[in-house]
């Protein structure tokens, strides 16, 4: 009876996963299918300057909320100093709404000179000002309010902010693109900023049923000291998905960043996919931890990796030759790109799957913050180096290069290979053979690099990449397994 009982809270664990990870599928799902209306519609140098708004509000959203949505999560349901769970969401709140806002005005007061050297070619009034509005509304209002939902397992109050979010932003942003002649980059943000205050309404509402905001200010210290450890984990993962922008802007044109950024969307649902799976094994990982069905995780790690591997293989063959017959020829650069751009979301993903192991499996965070950091920092270098020679296409290379190294790091020190040992030779020659074939296909789409890397180190590149950490797994795996023996 008891396992029946533990059984069915384990199905009931995942059917919230799978649930919450649907909701944010869908919120990329619906982002990724107004692609085809912003190329449409839109300049390359008007979505270039969508990019990097977009930059700015996932940055600044990573750090400046404090870690303090992973505080929510640690406690609720066990708070400090004998508190209730709504008043630490009320201090929470607090905390989301006082600081954030005033590392704004500070930002833009005292930090205006960084800001527009960072963000050359973005009117500051036009659209900086624009940016920090959106980012303080997600902070403050619908990410925190996505945290409480979560942690009280509210599923339907997550999907429904996180759905009326994107569907505000596309509705408002496609009835700009339509309805407007000739359309502008700030016509379409500011149709973004809209959107977001009236998902921050709804967001209130919902908090003010939550939360309990007398006598939440001495919670502020236990939230704190929980979440700002964890910033740098963020924050170092958001700086590796986004500082290739703010490098390419200066250095090329607006034009470039924005067909750059259109080929990262269309590689996305790579992202989207992986991403899925990861949010679907951390209750697993962690049912695994007091162990529980290690048998079940085993298998659903090695299904997830030889999927994401196959269409990894696959997107990089195909993806620039469907692309290059849907896109307008202003964009032409952005198909090309998607060949090295996926591997890389593929290894970024690999990477996202050794840190949950660490966290929800092995309990640390501290090794998975300390890679994240080095790696900015090595991708940050090879976007200086390669950027100013290569363009957009050195840009794509350095962050292939970054990840695959991350995530063959970030493998080895994790608690995976010690778990799989049992499967080394099913991921071995999953990804090996991955790497030799998607070789053959880089080769194929050589002529399109012929003139920037040139076509035979493009291909040596994402071999090498992909063949170094089939090699590397394989044999951390095996070590682990003769060191448990």
């Amino acid at each position: 009876m008891g396992l029946l009982k533990r059984r069915k809270g384990v199905g009931s664990l995942f059917k919230y996963s799978a649930t919450y990870a649907a909701g944010d599928l869908l919120e990329k799902a619906i982002g990724l299918a107004m692609l085809p209306a912003y190329v449409y519609f839109l300049a390359p140098a008007d979505f270039g300057i969508i990019a990097l708004v977009g930059t700015v509000t996932g940055l600044g959203g990573a750090v400046l909320s404090l870690g303090v949505y992973q505080s929510i999560v640690r406690y609720y349901h066990n708070p400090p100093e004998a508190k209730d769970g709504q008043q630490i969401v009320g201090a929470a709140w607090l905390v989301l709404m006082i600081v954030p806002a005033a590392a704004i005005v500070a930002l833009l007061t005292i930090g205006r000179p960084v800001l527009e050297f960072l963000l050359e070619g973005l009117s500051y009034g036009r659209y900086i000002l624009v940016a920090m509005l959106i980012t303080y509304c997600n902070v403050a209002f619908i990410e925190t309010v996505l945290a409480v939902t979560r942690t009280r397992a509210l599923v339907r109050r997550y999907v429904t902010v996180v759905l009326l979010r994107a569907i505000l932003t596309a509705l408002f942003a496609l009835a700009i693109l339509v309805m407007v002649d000739q359309p502008s980059a700030f016509e379409v943000i500011l149709s973004q900023a809209v959107a977001t205050l009236l998902c921050s309404m709804y967001s209130i509402r919902l908090l003010l049923s939550e939360a309990r905001l007398s006598s939440s200010a001495q919670l502020f210290g236990p939230l704190l000291r929980f979440g700002i450890p964890l910033m740098p984990l963020s924050s170092s993962q958001w700086a590796l998905r986004v500082q290739d922008r703010l490098i390419l802007n200066r250095f090329v044109a607006l034009s470039d960043i924005g067909a750059y950024a259109v080929g990262q969307r269309v590689a996305s649902p790579m992202q989207i996919l992986m991403a899925a799976g990861v949010r679907t094994l951390q209750p697993m990982m962690s049912q695994a931890a007091r162990g529980q069905d290690l048998s079940g995780l085993r298998s659903a790690v090695v299904r997830i990796y030889g999927v994401g591997t196959v269409i990894c293989l696959f997107g990089s063959l195909l993806a620039p030759t469907v692309s290059r017959a849907l896109l307008p020829p202003a964009y032409g650069d952005s198909a090309e790109l998607t060949a090295v751009l996926i591997p890389g979301l593929f290894a970024a993903a690999v990477f996202q799957l050794a840190s949950s192991a660490s966290v929800f499996y092995g309990g640390k965070t501290y090794r998975m913050t300390l890679l994240a950091l080095i790696a900015a920092v090595m991708n940050g270098a090879l976007n200086l180096v390669l950027i100013p020679i290569h363009g957009i296409y050195g840009a794509a290379l350095a962050s292939l290069v970054t990840s695959v190294i991350l995530a063959v790091a970030a493998w080895s020190t994790s608690p995976l290979p010690a778990l799989l040992e049992n499967v080394r030779r099913s991921l071995f020659w999953t990804t090996a053979s991955g790497a030799l074939l998607l070789f053959g296909g880089a080769w194929l789409n050589a002529s399109a690099f012929s003139g920037h890397i040139g076509g035979l180190l493009m291909s040596l590149a994402v071999l090498a990449a992909l063949t170094v950490q089939a090699f590397v797994v394989n044999l951390t795996i095996k070590k682990a397994g003769h060191e448990r023996d």
